[in-house]
This record gives C-alpha cells, structure tokens and sequence, in this order.
C-alpha cells in the first residue's frame, strides 16, 4: 500500500510522505487572531493512562470546506478538545488557509490526501483507521465527526467534554445522538455563525435523531466498522450512550438527550446545501434537492438551548 500526501508548510506543497505539524513559522490568515490554547487551560486536566498527548482530540475530513472550519475548531476547542487531526480531501481552495496558526502552535496536524487504500474503497473510513492506527498512543479519547456537526454538553453541572467522558473510561466508545437541524428559513449564507443562525430542528423523538456518532476510547479501539458511525473495539468492550444503555450499529434504539447531544447541521442554507451536493460526501453518499425539501418539512421545533454558545 502507498499512500501520499501533501506536507502544508510555508511555501511549499511538495510530496511528502509525512504530515505537517508545526515547522516553519506561518503566518496568520487575514482577520484571524491568536487564540489562547486549551492545552493551557486544560493540560493535565485529566491524564490519559499511558497516553503522553492530550486527553481528547478529534479526527475529521474535509472538502471545499474552509469557510466552515475555523468555527468549528475554535468551538470544539472551547469544550475541551486539545488536538485536532485534519485531512483535506483535495479541496479546491485548502483548508489550511483557515488553520494556520493552529499548525504553528501544534494544535492543528494538517494532510492533505494524495490517494489511499481501504478495503471499503472510502476515504471517510481509510481516514478514521488511520487516525486509529497513528495515534491511540497518543489520546485517552477521540471524536469523529464532520464539520456540519456540533458536540453539545446538555449537563448543567459541565462545561467541557474532559469532564464528561472521564465517567465512560471504562467503554469502548461514548456515542451521542444527532439532533438534526433545518435551514431556518437562510437561502444563502448567514452572516452569523452555525450555532446562532439555524434553530429550526426535528423533533427530539424523530427517527432520524437516533443516528450516532462516537466518541472513541483509543485503549480499545480496532477500526471503524462499516460506516462512519460506530467502531469495533477489542477485549469485549462495545459503546455506550450517556445513559450507559450500549449501541452497536449506526442508530441507537432510543434517542437520549442527557448530557450530550450532536446537532447536525445537515442543510445549513440552501446555498451551502447545494455546494455540498456538488462536491460530494466523504463516503461516496450523494445528497438530492429533495433531501433538502425532507429536511425542511421536517424541522418543525426551535432548538435555542445551544444559541448561546455561538455567540
């Protein structure tokens, strides 16, 4: 098997079979500050038992997706996530652009995809096992989701994921519900950030909302299974929602909103939903105008709890 990627660092996209985690100095995207780091906020926070790298970090692809992806790091950061691996699916305009200082800083590890080798013939899946496969020495835990999607803590009593997922160290895997969200009404791109601009969601109870995403234990993680959902784990461990109920398989049987949810933001605008219909999915899924007509429809309840948070 080869595989090749692009090393991003100051002026040079050369071929490299390595990743770019820090290196040359990079400057900042127009408009952008330097933020504060988690790591020195919440280093050591918890320690991960035998992992030297910070305690939670996330695994995600990307495409055509720049515009999206400081929002969603920057938030994710100020839960609690310490490290973020990025893999840029050929995007047109990369991602980097928007991540910059975070690469200087460590916090960012940036790859852009040259070609790869799966099985399942899917980049999503190739690129979770790999995140696997490198870095379960590194992290106690590690989320897989995409940008679209939004971790949530629903427990009044926390305010970072460290603190939730501390009490799920002896599972495979914690896994969160979607709650899934509409356009609310945009046709084009709203000036306000994701959190802010869509409320209109699908009732908790829809069938829909039962789809998961994970939250892996790397002490026991093997790979992803089928889907991007969920994940084969050994020494008999499996994934359990908050309510410690397992799941296994890419839908719970209940939709449980204590504690933790994922809002989904599946459409965004109607613009940014047919931008996605162009550049595709990640696991070679194609979305229709009439997916986004069914989104709609069905987003009948306002979701405000989380409209703080992106402000």
């Amino acid at each position: 098997m080869r595989v090749l990627m692009k090393e991003h660092g100051a002026r040079t996209h050369a071929l490299r079979p390595r990743h770019h985690a820090g290196g040359a100095k990079l400057e900042l995207p127009e408009g952008a500050s330097q933020i504060d780091s988690p790591l020195e906020r919440l280093e050591n926070h918890y320690s991960s038992r035998g992992a030297p790298g910070p305690y939670f970090a996330m695994c995600l692809v990307v495409k055509d997706q720049g515009d999206d992806l400081r929002e969603w790091v920057d938030y994710h950061r100020s839960i609690g996530a310490e490290k973020f691996y990025i893999f840029d699916d050929n995007s047109s305009v990369p991602a980097l652009l928007e991540v910059q200082d975070l690469i200087h800083a460590g916090i960012v590890v940036y790859e852009t995809i040259e070609s790869y080798d799966h099985p399942s013939d899917k980049v999503q899946l190739w690129v979770y096992d790999t995140c696997i496969q490198r870095y379960a020495g590194q992290h106690q835990w590690m989320a897989f989701v995409d940008v679209d999607e939004y971790f949530v803590i629903t427990d009044s009593n926390i305010t970072a994921l460290p603190d939730l997922l501390k009490d799920y160290e002896d599972y495979g895997g914690l896994v969160a519900n979607w709650q899934m969200f509409g356009s609310s009404g945009h046709m084009s791109r709203p000036p306000g950030g994701t959190l802010e601009s869509y409320v209109q969601c699908f009732p908790v109870d829809h069938r829909e909302n039962r789809h998961i995403k994970s939250i892996v234990n790397l002490d026991y993680a093997e790979r992803a299974d089928r889907d991007p959902h969920h994940f084969l784990f050994k020494d008999g461990k499996h994934s359990v929602n908050t309510a410690r109920q397992m799941v296994d398989g890419p839908m719970a049987e209940d939709v449980v909103t204590d504690r933790l949810l994922l809002h989904h933001y599946v459409t965004k605008s109607l613009e940014q939903y047919l931008a996605k219909i162009t550049r595709g999915s990640a696991m070679g899924n194609r979305k229709s105008i009439e997916f986004f007509d069914f989104v709609q429809k069905e987003a009948t309840e306002n979701c405000t709890a989380a409209l703080h948070l992106g402000r």
